[in-house]
């Protein structure tokens, strides 16, 4: 570039070292690293350099320290440092045009962003998204990541936003939705709108006017892990009139420590773990448990029912238990009968699943684990017992099915796409 005079001066937004340009919201230099405003500048003289070959290329760029990405023209000097922390950055090139063919059609990647995307559940999510060219993820600046004005900026730029934080703080982030944004699609995993009869549920394979709130919905709430499970039982038996709403249910249910957020895992995998943590722990004995108000309404009963969830000493996986007393029913079922309703119920569906029915020898022999589908993005649906004594019993991963699997499988459902995309 040539040298216009011997002044020194902030010129045009250039860095004060190398005297590249700042883009735009920049606070360190792509190239070098120096801060804005810092060095010496010189005014130069923009030219345009001419390029023959073959069609230039993108690359992509990911900071080291703070997760930001970008994509940038492959041809030209390489971007060493991150504009958001000045971190260290690694680039790759994707292969990609630069300049796309035109063809009537778009680019078929949506933004995605996850606001709270350091916790249990954003992290399991971007796990979900490994692989996926179909998903352009907006990360947030670590200094960054409790700015409101940054956060709304992120929110409304995005076509999808995952929500993995306490409820106040999902109210907050739904409040930052411009009011005339109406193409901006939210997720919500919070407790906050389960209950919200202006968002879709989170369930599909309740119903198919659950599956079809889901896919028309710019606002979804995820099911909890618990209520997942129980309202897989609770819901068909209400919506078949096996029992009626007003009946008096209880649920006892266990869960690995995962559920309980980052200061539990802490206490769980540390070396100062108490004595008592090495047993399950039972909670919630107030009856008052934050999962009861949409296991309550999602599954049609009249009464919140009686709930008795213990942490265990795993990292994740969860059974919930529904038992019935079949002589206070309406009408006497059998356990076959209560299987086959839920054969039907849940026909066709790809991650719920129903066990078969066992025998009463082999039910003697067999213990039903709650870690089996740690990992994983299913559920399966359990009968058990006699004609008497019915056992009702719903087995998932409390951060699969419970959590980032069922947000992602609303994704899917959303974009219209195969729901087990990312998930099998």
């Amino acid at each position: 570039m040539k040298k216009l005079s011997g002044l020194f001066t902030d010129y045009e937004g250039r860095c004060g070292n190398c005297h590249k340009i700042f883009g735009e919201g920049d606070l360190y230099c792509r190239y070098c690293g120096t801060k804005a405003g810092e060095g010496r500048y010189e005014p130069y003289d923009d030219i345009m350099q001419c390029v023959y070959g073959p069609p230039p290329t993108e690359r992509l760029h990911t900071c080291n320290e703070c997760g930001y990405s970008w994509k940038s023209w492959a041809m030209i000097d390489n971007e060493r440092y991150c504009p958001k922390c000045g971190g260290a950055v690694t680039a790759a090139e994707t292969g990609d045009p630069l300049f796309k063919e035109e063809t009537g059609g778009t680019d078929m990647s949506v933004k995605v962003y996850i606001d709270g995307q350091e916790g249990t559940t954003g992290l399991k999510i971007l796990e979900r998204f490994e692989g996926r060219n179909d998903i352009e993820i907006i990360k947030i600046s670590e200094e960054l990541r409790k700015d409101p004005a940054e956060r709304a900026r992120l929110i409304n730029s995005a076509d999808y936003v995952f929500l993995c934080l306490p409820d106040d703080a999902s109210r907050e982030a739904v409040s930052f939705i411009d009011k005339d944004n109406d193409h901006v699609r939210i997720i919500d995993a919070s407790t906050a709108h389960r209950t919200n009869p202006d968002w879709a549920y989170g369930f599909p394979e309740l119903s198919p006017a659950h599956r079809a709130k889901i896919e028309s919905s710019n606002r979804v709430a995820v099911p909890g892990c618990y209520a997942s499970g129980f309202n897989s039982i609770v819901y068909p038996l209400v919506a078949n009139g096996i029992i009626p709403a007003d009946y008096p249910v209880f649920a006892y249910a266990t869960s690995g420590y995962s559920g309980a957020g980052k200061k539990a895992i802490a206490v769980y995998e540390g070396d100062d773990k108490p004595f008592e943590f090495n047993s399950p722990r039972q909670y919630a004995l107030s009856q008052a448990h934050k999962h009861l108000p949409e296991m309550q309404k999602i599954s049609g009963l009249t009464y919140k029912p009686m709930f008795n969830p213990m942490v265990c000493d795993y990292f994740s996986g969860m059974v919930v238990s529904v038992p019935i007393q079949t002589r206070t029913l309406p009408k006497a079922y059998t356990p076959a009968e209560i299987h086959e309703m839920y054969a039907k119920h849940y026909a066709g569906a790809k991650l719920v699943e129903v066990m078969p029915l066992m025998s009463a020898d082999e039910q003697k022999s067999f213990f039903l684990a709650s870690n089996t589908l740690s990992g994983q993005n299913k559920l399966q649906v359990f009968v058990f017992g006699s004609d008497e004594q019915i056992l009702l019993c719903a087995r998932l991963d409390n951060l699969g099915k419970g959590a980032s699997g069922a947000a992602v499988q609303c994704l899917n459902i959303m974009m219209g796409i195969d729901e087990t995309t990312g998930l099998v």
